[in-house]
């Protein structure tokens, strides 16, 4: 900081990929600007952004989240708060915790769609999607090697039900032995309408029927 202030320029750079991106460089560009000196950046390789461009995301939308939690149980109760997540999550990871982190996914959000990539821009680059279970069995088989950038992808939207005829209900329910009466009134509360418009169309039909 002295040296900042006697107005020389001084470059922070790191040995583990883009500054103050799951790196301490971000307390001392904190400082930096407590003391007024004007900081900028120098946009260089970056693991996040390379993997989400090889990733092709469906919308383009993550959030990332550094490394997770060490800890299992820390790291477990952190997954569950991902369970509604609707963006893409970017993780770093270390090898020798790959495995127990893909453990915990998988028990924790389900068999979901993850994308790995290992030693990005480097000689034995690696970057591929699978499900969770695949990339244990693999990782099982391979032991993981180098740095990890993963890419969780959010849980596919399940379509909606299709709306359900409260007419067929009330046919299935009258022949398992319910009064015309009960019927009704379950069908209007399964379908969510009105007991008397249920109660319309099925005098409609019966009308149809006779004639």
């Amino acid at each position: 900081m002295q040296r900042l202030q006697a107005g020389e320029q001084v470059a922070l750079v790191t040995d583990a990929g883009t500054p103050t991106l799951s790196d301490p460089g971000s307390a001392l560009i904190r400082r930096a600007r407590e003391e007024g000196v004007t900081v900028v950046c120098v946009p260089g390789a970056s693991a996040v952004t390379a993997a989400v461009s090889l990733a092709a995301l469906p919308d383009g939308r993550f959030v990332f989240d550094g490394f997770p939690p060490r800890r299992a149980k820390e790291r477990r109760v952190y997954l569950q708060t991902l369970a509604g997540e609707r963006r893409a999550v970017v993780w770093f990871e270390a090898p020798h915790r790959l495995l127990d982190l893909l453990k915990d996914v998988q028990e924790v959000l389900g068999d979901r769609e993850l994308f790995v990539a290992r030693e990005l821009t480097k000689q034995f680059e690696e970057a591929r999607l699978a499900r969770v279970s695949e990339w244990r069995a693999h990782f099982q088989q391979f032991p993981p090697r180098g740095e990890f950038t993963l890419i969780l992808l959010p849980q596919a939207e399940q379509p909606p039900p299709p709306p359900q005829d409260p007419l067929a209900l009330v046919e299935q329910l009258l022949a398992q032995g319910r009064s015309e009466k009960e019927a009704l009134r379950e069908a209007a509360r399964a379908c969510g309408i009105p007991r008397r418009e249920v109660y319309a169309r099925w005098v409609e039909r019966k009308r149809s029927s006779t004639n």
